[in-house]
């Protein structure tokens, strides 16, 4: 009760964009048949404030949207209530017998391994301290790794570490937690090394760092050509934030985008095959044929 509390309450206040007193949120909670007493309403509004979520504007006579807060980071703190509301319904539903294992379908199981080495990286970020560890990857035996670790990030339900690799010439480089064993906190830094992570991660797509050509490691504008129902689809559902309709045709539609070239967006490009074709850059249209004609020659 008290996280679904504090989602309609931060949902009114953020998303709606309204002023709420706390008979409005009494009000706003018994509208979701949640029923509590005001010193128990009182608890929460103290702790969405500590958390500088929200804070109280007497000349509106209610509380806003905490002027020091961004709206991603209330974003964020919106999606882990959520999750923790979910997870908390099908636990105690499962516990109640009130659902069975069979009302709720999992597309793949979860990957929970290494979530347990969430709380030392948060404390090494924290206390500006380094990170040592055992890396394991699919082509290689485990390596030792001296990270400084700047943020973490999920992706397709697993969990990265996002860090400086100091094996590496303080290069950026991603690691799932999954792939860590024997972290352990190193030394502290005399000063904090920050990376923007919203401009890391907004001009590509997922988490790979690598360039699919080592020629270009920023983002570049690429045009493709989308076919049958495809464009439809793009229309509705953008490729990436950047995409623009250059042309639009009965017979295809003609798109550009602006990201950097990594691996996962060639998954993406075949994961669109055959209705799909890279017009620009002329690099990466040969690169795409390439593959393709390997993939065809396998079928012969």
């Amino acid at each position: 009760m008290k996280t679904r509390s504090k989602l309609i309450i931060l949902k009114r206040i953020v998303s709606d964009d309204v002023v709420l007193s706390k008979e409005d949120m009494l009000s706003a909670l018994k509208q979701n048949d949640i029923q509590v007493s005001m010193r128990t309403l009182e608890r929460y509004i103290k702790e969405l404030n500590t958390g500088f979520f929200i804070e109280y504007a007497s000349e509106k006579g209610g509380y806003i949207k905490h002027a020091l807060i961004e709206n991603d980071e209330v974003e964020l703190f919106m999606h882990l209530l959520n999750v923790e509301l979910m997870s908390q319904t099908v636990v105690e539903g499962l516990q109640k017998k009130l659902i069975s294992k069979n009302t709720i379908v999992l597309s793949t199981k979860n990957n929970f391994k290494g979530i347990a080495y969430v709380q030392p990286i948060l404390e090494a970020i924290e206390k500006n301290k380094t990170l040592k560890f055992l890396y394991h990857t699919q082509f290689v035996d485990a390596k030792k790794r001296h990270v400084i670790p700047q943020f973490l990030k999920e992706y397709r339900n697993r969990w990265y570490l996002i860090g400086l690799d100091l094996n590496k010439g303080e290069a950026v480089r991603t690691f799932g937690l999954d792939r860590i064993a024997n972290l352990a906190l190193g030394e502290k830094l005399n000063f904090k090394r920050d990376i923007d992570n919203r401009l890391l991660f907004e001009d590509m797509l997922g988490v790979d760092t690598r360039s699919i050509n080592g020629n270009y490691k920023t983002p570049i504008t690429i045009k493709f050509k989308a076919f049958d129902t495809l464009p439809n689809y793009f229309k509705t559902l953008p490729f990436h934030k950047s995409q623009q309709i250059e042309e639009d045709t009965n017979d295809y539609t003609l798109f550009s985008i602006k990201l950097f070239p990594n691996y996962e967006f060639k998954q993406h490009i075949y994961l669109y095959s055959p209705n799909i074709q890279i017009i620009e850059p002329q690099w990466l249209a040969e690169q795409i044929q390439n593959d393709l004609e390997r993939t065809i020659a396998r079928y012969k």
